[in-house]
């Protein structure tokens, strides 16, 4: 796992649960593109189940890039999105659970 995580755990609705890390980056810097596609290749260890949506939306950034991936009743998440505006590169991945 890339070193600086940001994480937290997130009630969703209908009693499910995520937990969430975030990792900053400055703007387009290449390590954020390292560390994006380090979680990739240590999530689709462990599945291949890809999750494809069209039309996803996200809130402007200059570029963006998910990728889902259901593990069991999990949905696995990671996305690296680059904010011009704020000057970063941000790597997310989410792990969320339905209600057990």
């Amino acid at each position: 796992m890339p070193e600086g995580a940001v994480c937290t755990t997130s009630r969703m609705l209908g009693g499910a649960h995520s937990v969430d890390c975030r990792w900053s980056y400055p703007y387009r810097d290449i390590l954020a593109r390292h560390a994006f596609e380090d979680l990739l290749a240590m999530v689709t260890q462990c599945t291949d189940e890809e999750i494809v949506e069209d039309g996803a939306r996200v809130n402007h950034p200059d570029s963006y890039d998910l990728r889902q991936f259901r593990l069991g009743e999990s949905v696995v998440s990671l996305s690296l999105k680059d904010k011009g505006a704020l000057g970063q590169s941000l790597v997310f991945l989410r792990a969320s659970q339905p209600a057990s």
